[in-house]
């Protein structure tokens, strides 16, 4: 670890996590980064702190650091957003080198574009938001904060999405669609109509059937 660089924060220690840790030495940010979570083991290569002890380790650190969330679970994200501001972290944007983000498309705060996902013409993603592998996000959509895509997830043009939305992975939303605050989309789901706040919405109804032509 450097003293004289700033410190960046990943809450969350898996999976997207390490994703972001990666990605984000290897865009040689000059950043020290640090896991947090709630056990007590570091992850990878990189050192880690406990939440609570948290607030104790930044005191002993100069200057200004940074946060991202890692976790689909909002609950978990909000108790760690808190964290965050009550320890004066500021929110780092990572995008990973072979994502794609269209000169006219914004991205929030805190966020993280996984690689291969798109964000196309005049889009806005919003803050502390993760876009997954592989996942399109069409040209003039908009969501609020906290919204999570999952792998393969594709999101067609002029959509709005609400706050806290989850889109699972290989989902597909139809073009000019309103998707309501906390709204889930589970995995490999066609959403067709516009979804009001809190709908849990999915297309996964399996069935077999014994073949009868061997």
């Amino acid at each position: 670890m450097n003293s004289r660089r700033p410190y960046f924060f990943i809450f969350g220690s898996k999976s997207t996590a390490a994703e972001i840790a990666e990605t984000a030495d290897g865009l040689n940010l000059e950043l020290n980064i640090v896991h947090v979570s709630d056990t007590p083991h570091a992850t990878n290569q990189y050192p880690h702190v406990i939440d609570h002890q948290l607030p104790t380790f930044i005191k002993k650190l100069p200057g200004k650091h940074r946060f991202i969330l890692s976790m689909a679970n909002q609950a978990l994200r909000a108790q760690y957003l808190k964290l965050a501001a009550s320890t004066q972290l500021e929110p780092l944007t990572i995008i990973h080198p072979d994502a794609t983000l269209s000169p006219s498309a914004t991205v929030g705060p805190g966020s993280y574009l996984a690689p291969g996902c798109r964000v196309s013409t005049e889009a806005r993603v919003g803050n502390h938001s993760i876009l997954n592998l592989n996942a399109a996000y069409g040209h003039n959509t908009k969501s609020g904060p906290h919204l999570i895509v999952n792998p393969g997830a594709a999101i067609g043009g002029n959509v709005t999405l609400g706050t806290r939305v989850l889109v699972g992975a290989n989902a597909f939303i139809y073009q000019g669609l309103d998707i309501g605050d906390d709204c889930q989309i589970d995995a490999m789901t066609y959403v067709g109509q516009n979804l009001q706040p809190r709908t849990l919405c999915s297309s996964r109804q399996y069935k077999t059937f014994p073949r009868r032509d061997i």
